[in-house]
């Protein structure tokens, strides 16, 4: 499911792209709007479906009677203030550490760079799915 949600956000992200260089209009004759209208609806419902939900469903399990409400408000705090808070103050920093597009500077040459570096980085979790445990080693580790 990781590996999923990773692809379904790096996919989003190349279609930043197409959005930024505007070709979207060239090839299917979309308005902004309507092209930015598509690619949300889809990859906010495959995000839900990808990686919201399977997260609530694993909490749903391991969590111990009576403390549910306690933990699901804060787990929906939790995504909630990584996706709305934590990651624009990241990509505000990466943007000011590596290409420095500002208001005065802004265009969409330089801009798709910043729409390149999400593509790119959103892929960066998949080099530590090799540190989440197999099903098999956790039953081993459980037998010992």
């Amino acid at each position: 499911m990781l590996a999923i949600s990773n692809l379904i956000v790096f996919v989003g992200g190349i279609v930043g792209v197409a959005l930024i260089l505007d070709l979207h209009k060239i090839y299917l004759s979309m308005s902004d709007f309507h092209f930015y209208l598509v690619l949300a609806v889809f990859q906010d419902s495959l995000l839900l479906a990808f990686v919201d939900l399977p997260l609530m469903v694993l909490f749903a399990k391991i969590i111990p009677e009576h403390i549910e409400g306690t933990v699901f408000a804060f787990l929906t705090g939790t995504i909630n203030f990584s996706s709305n808070s934590l990651s624009p103050m990241v990509g505000s920093i990466i943007n000011d550490n590596t290409v420095q597009i500002t208001l005065s500077n802004m265009t969409s040459h330089n801009f798709v760079y910043l729409a390149w570096a999400e593509s790119i980085l959103s892929l960066t979790p998949l080099l530590y799915m090799s540190l989440i445990p197999l099903k098999s080693q956790v039953r081993t580790l459980q037998d010992q």
